[in-house]
């Protein structure tokens, strides 16, 4: 009786649906976050200001989002990534390692990569502007996780926009790298050099026409 009673009890709760939900939207900041994959849930404790979620897997990984309303000014600029960059100290809990800049839903991005120095573990941010916000997602890894990043992108992939952007489209332009820079001026000039030499040969072989023409119209 008792063994009867105990199969249909793991019954009934094996056939209780999960009530879990698997995405949480934020009209507020235009956006949303859905689990990455069915080993995700949702973290229950108290989030820091701006943080709007968190979802881990239980093996070290885990994604946070964070926005926060943006300056009217606000761009992601060589000026932007200096500040990133810059705001990460000696005596900091982390490191900063490398940046680039990437595209990220559409929208430029500065994706940068953090070295917690008391774990094995490493963080990869990803900053963007847009909806006039500014959205930080950190994906934190196991060392061993690092280099899989058709994974890393597939959890990244988990935060999606939602209504209409009102964010221009994107003007930067990286700088030329220094080393381009006296080629490209070079070529430049040779290349006005160029125009100006054609035009000249141009316009004296036509002075030479037309003289030689009224010559003829002489004889």
């Amino acid at each position: 009786m008792l063994y009867s009673l105990a199969v249909i009890t793991c019954f009934v709760l094996q056939a209780e649906p999960d009530t879990t939900p698997q995405v949480k939207e934020f009209p507020a900041y235009s956006c949303r976050l859905r689990l990455p994959d069915t080993y995700f849930k949702w973290s229950d404790k108290e989030m820091p200001p701006d943080f709007l979620a968190e979802c881990n897997n239980g093996t070290g990984i885990s994604l946070v989002l964070l926005a926060r309303d943006a300056p009217k000014a606000a761009k992601l600029d060589d000026s932007t990534i200096d500040q990133i960059r810059n705001s990460y100290r000696e005596n900091d809990p982390v490191k900063f390692m490398n940046g680039k800049l990437i595209v990220f839903k559409d929208v430029p991005c500065y994706q940068y990569l953090l070295k917690i120095k008391a774990e094995d573990s490493f963080t990869v941010v990803r900053t963007f502007t847009a909806h006039q916000k500014i959205y930080t997602l950190f994906l934190n890894l196991p060392s061993d996780q690092l280099d899989d990043k058709e994974n890393r992108n597939r959890i990244f992939d988990a935060f999606e926009f939602i209504g209409e952007s009102k964010t221009s489209k994107p003007s930067y332009k990286p700088p030329i790298p220094e080393t381009r820079k006296n080629p490209y001026r070079f070529f430049t000039s040779l290349l006005k050099y160029f125009f100006v030499i054609v035009g000249a040969i141009f316009a004296i072989g036509l002075w030479y026409r037309n003289r030689n023409l009224r010559q003829d119209d002489d004889f």
